[in-house]
C-alpha cells in the first residue's frame, strides 16, 4: 500500500501509480473474491434468521456483514499460501523439466547471462550484434523465470544457432537451478552488488549462487565483468574478464562520454575501428567492447558490429535521455543496485552542464547492508557534488541525508514526499542547460 513505509502514518491510501494486470490468475482471484462476497451474505442471513429474538437476528446480521472483508482476506491468504507452497514449486519443476528436455536435442549454442545488474542490456547487445549475421533468439524483455524460459522455448523454430537466456536470482540456488536445466555452453556474469538480500542474506551467498555457473561451462567460456570489484573478490582466477579497458585480445581506448553517445576506439590483434553507441556512461564501454569482441570471434563482420551498436538505444528507464524544457533528463529509474547508482553518478560527474540535479529514493532489498549501501551512495554524491540533490522521502533517504550532512556536502538537498507529483511537475523545476539524473523509482509498495 502507498502509505505503508511512511513511518508512523496510518494506512490511508492505496497505490497511485500501478494498475492490476488482469492475467488468468488475477481473473481467478477476482472471481473467487466475488464468489465469497456473494455466498457470505447468504450465510449471514441464514445465521441471523436462526436468532431467538429480533435483536439477536439484527446483531448477527450486522456482525456477519462487518466481518465480510476479513473473511474475503482470509480466503485469499489461504489460497495464495497454498499456491506458493504447493502449486508454484511444482509448476516451476515442470517448466524447468520441459526446458531441459527440449535443449537435450538442441544443436546450437546456449548462452546464459546472469548478474545483479546489466543482464538485459548484455543479452540485447549480444542479440543485436550476433543477430546481424547469425540466427539468434533471446528471452523477451527481462523475462528470467522458469515460466518465461518455457514460454520462450515454445516460440522457437528449432533452427537457431544461438539461444540467449537471462537468468533471474531471487533466492539461494536459483542460478544453479537454471544452469542445471539449460546446460549452457557459455556464461556471462555482468556484475555483483547487494541485491535480494532479504533472501540471500549476504553478498557472499549471492556471489556463490552466481558463480555456480563455473561448474557448468568450460574455463574459456565463463566471462565476468572485471569492472565489478565485488565480483572480482569471488571470481575464479581463470575466468575470462572484460573491462572498460578491454579484455583478452582487444583493447578499448580514447573513450568519450556525452549526454547523447558513448564512443571509443576498439582494437583487436588485426584491426582498429570506432564504436559509437547511444548507450550512456563510461560503464557501458566494457559491455559494448565485449559484445563486439564476442560477435567478431564468432564470425560476424566488423561493419555489421559497428552498425548494430551504433543503433543500439538504451532500454526504457535505463540511462535513457530525453529533453524537457531545454534540460536533458537521464531516466535511470529502473536501476535498483549500488553499482548502477555509482556508475550513474560517475556519468553525471563527467557531463558538462549549467546545473546538475540528482534524484533518488535510495535502494530496497538491501538487508543488513542497508546502512552501508546508502552511506556509499552519499559518499559518491559528495564526491560528484551535483548542484541539487532531491531525495524521495523514506527511511533510506534519511541515511543519505545524514551522511551528506556529515560530509559537509555543499549543494542543495531537498526531500520530496510525493514522487508522482514531482515527476508530473518536473518541467516546472528544470531550466535550460540542466542535466537531471533520476535513479531508481520505488514502486508504491515501498513508498
Amino acid at each position: 500500500m502507498y502509505a505503508l513505509a511512511q513511518k508512523g502514518q496510518p494506512v490511508t491510501s492505496v497505490m497511485k501509480r500501478q494498475n492490476l494486470v488482469v492475467t488468468t490468475k488475477a481473473k481467478a482471484l477476482l472471481v473467487l473474491g466475488y464468489g465469497v462476497m456473494t455466498v457470505w451474505p447468504v450465510f449471514t442471513m441464514w445465521w441471523a434468521y436462526a436468532g431467538e429474538t429480533l435483536i439477536q437476528s439484527i446483531g448477527k446480521a450486522l456482525m456477519g456483514l462487518l466481518v465480510m472483508p476479513l473473511v474475503v482476506l482470509g480466503v485469499y491468504c489461504i489460497v495464495l499460501a497454498t499456491a506458493e507452497l504447493l502449486y508454484r514449486p511444482r509448476a516451476e519443476r515442470l517448466q524447468l523439466a520441459f526446458c531441459r528436455e527440449y535443449l537435450q536435442s538442441y544443436k546450437g549454442k546456449v548462452i546464459v547471462i546472469a548478474g545483479s545488474y546489466g543482464k538485459t542490456s548484455m543479452k540485447e547487445l549480444l542479440l543485436a550484434t550476433l543477430g546481424t549475421e547469425k540466427k539468434v533468439a533471446a528471452t523477451i524483455g527481462n523475462g528470467n523465470t522458469p515460466s518465461a524460459h518455457a514460454q520462450f522455448i515454445r516460440t522457437l523454430s528449432g533452427n537457431e544457432e544461438f539461444l540467449l537466456f537471462e537468468l533471474g536470482e531471487g533466492k539461494p540456488g536459483d542460478v544453479r537451478m537454471f544452469a542445471e536445466a539449460l546446460r549452457p555452453e557459455c556464461a556471462i556474469i555482468t556484475g555483483l552488488a547487494p541485491n535480494h538480500l532479504d533472501q540471500y542474506k549476504s553478498v557472499d551467498v549471492l556471489a556463490k549462487d552466481l558463480l555456480s555457473l563455473n561448474e557448468f561451462v568450460s574455463r574459456d567460456n565463463l566471462f565476468i565483468n572485471g569492472d565489478s570489484q565485488q565480483l572480482l573478490q569471488f571470481a575464479p582466477a581463470q575466468a575470462m574478464k572484460y573491462t572498460s579497458k578491454g579484455g583478452q585480445e582487444w583493447t578499448n581506448r580514447e573513450i568519450q562520454v556525452s549526454v547523447q553517445r558513448t564512443s571509443f576506439k576498439f582494437s583487436d590483434s588485426s584491426r582498429t575501428f570506432e564504436i559509437s553507441s547511444p548507450l550512456l556512461g563510461r560503464h557501458q564501454v566494457g559491455p559494448l567492447g565485449f559484445a563486439a569482441a564476442f560477435a567478431l570471434q564468432l564470425g560476424v563482420s566488423a561493419a555489421s558490429v559497428q552498425k548494430a551498436l551504433s543503433a543500439f538505444f538504451p532500454h526504457q528507464h535505463r540511462m535513457q535521455p530525453y529533453m524537457l524544457s531545454g534540460a536533458t533528463i537521464v531516466d535511470d529509474t529502473y536501476n535498483g543496485n549500488l553499482e548502477g547508482i555509482l556508475a550513474g553518478l560517475s556519468f553525471l560527474d563527467e557531463i558538462k552542464a549549467k546545473r546538475t540535479l540528482y534524484v533518488t529514493p535510495g535502494l530496497v532489498d538491501q538487508g543488513e547492508e542497508t546502512d552501508n549501501v546508502h552511506i556509499k551512495i552519499a559518499e559518491k554524491i559528495s564526491e560528484v557534488q551535483p548542484d541539487w540533490v532531491i531525495l524521495m522521502q523514506n527511511s533510506a533517504t534519511d541515511i543519505i541525508a545524514s551522511q551528506l550532512s556529515y560530509l559537509r556536502y555543499e549543494g542543495k538537498v531537498t526531500f520530496e514526499p510525493e514522487p508522482l507529483q514531482f515527476y508530473q511537475n518536473l518541467d516546472q523545476i528544470v531550466r535550460a542547460g540542466d542535466v537531471v539524473l533520476m535513479q531508481n523509482d520505488w514502486t508504491d509498495n515501498y513508498h
